[in-house]
């Protein structure tokens, strides 16, 4: 895929909240499109319909509960632009049906570590889109991180439950491991710096190893060592099934924000 798919080509980002500043910050940092091709807008600009009319691509980054006015404010305006929609729960089908018509969409759901260029992103797309909208889709998502395109749409929903609200879940994890750091003695400042490591050292080396999680698990847990104790406390407090429980709980909270979708 070259970049020269995006020469000229004006996007319109509907949304200057975390992730659409992540995409244009990505799209701006990897040289892909120029300052003069991208337009941001956000409830403050009241320009979305302008924006809209002089776009190639449009990217919806926002919440799920303000979509509709947004859709019936650019509707008239929308033609044969590609639609980006990174909006939480709402399916291809109910976009359609809020444009009144039937448009080149691909709906994308990245993360948070967009902002670092290190986001998972996984999309799908509709009928319309042609091989260079997708090629331009590509470039756009990569220009955040890894993207991965699914033939389903409701896989979408299910990935935002893992690789969506998964940055959260990480966080917390540390956030927890500082706090346990913490009460059996070191200072905070320590905890911080070593749990920090600790998880970014075990991310790179998941990275980079051929070996599964459950190998690289039972590679540290020596039998009768430190590791082995803690980790018996995890499996005695069912943490497998709390982990599914929270899961299951985000997938039908996601499939819940767009409400009817069709």
């Amino acid at each position: 895929m070259e970049m020269d798919k995006l020469n000229n080509k004006k996007i319109t980002i509907i949304g200057a909240g975390n992730m659409g500043q992540a995409i244009a910050q990505g799209l701006l940092g990897k040289k892909i499109v120029s300052k003069n091709q991208l337009f941001l807008t956000n409830s403050r600009t009241k320009n979305n319909k302008q924006a809209v009319q002089k776009s190639d691509i449009v990217i919806l980054a926002i919440k799920p509960q303000i979509a509709m006015g947004v859709f019936e404010e650019i509707k008239n305006v929308v033609k044969d632009q590609l639609i980006i929609s990174i909006i939480a729960g709402i399916m291809i089908p109910a976009i359609h049906d809020a444009l009144g018509k039937k448009v080149a969409i691909v709906r994308a759901m990245p993360n948070l570590a967009a902002k670092v260029g290190e986001s998972m992103s996984v999309w799908v797309k509709s009928k319309e889109v042609t091989s260079t909208q997708e090629a331009i889709a590509k470039i756009i998502l990569e220009a955040v991180g890894v993207q991965q395109e699914f033939k389903e749409e409701n896989k979408i929903d299910m990935a935002t439950a893992l690789s969506g609200s998964g940055p959260a879940y990480f966080f917390y994890l540390a956030e927890l491991l500082e706090k346990g750091a913490v009460q059996i003695g070191l200072s905070k400042k320590e905890a911080q710096f070593l749990s920090k490591q600790t998880l970014i050292g075990s991310a790179h080396l998941l990275e980079k190893s051929e070996s599964s999680p459950e190998e690289l698990r039972h590679a540290v847990t020596s039998k009768g060592g430190t590791t082995e104790a803690a980790l018996a406390v995890f499996q005695k407090s069912d943490i497998e099934q709390t982990v599914t429980r929270a899961m299951n709980s985000a997938y039908k909270r996601v499939s819940k924000l767009g409400g009817d979708k069709k």
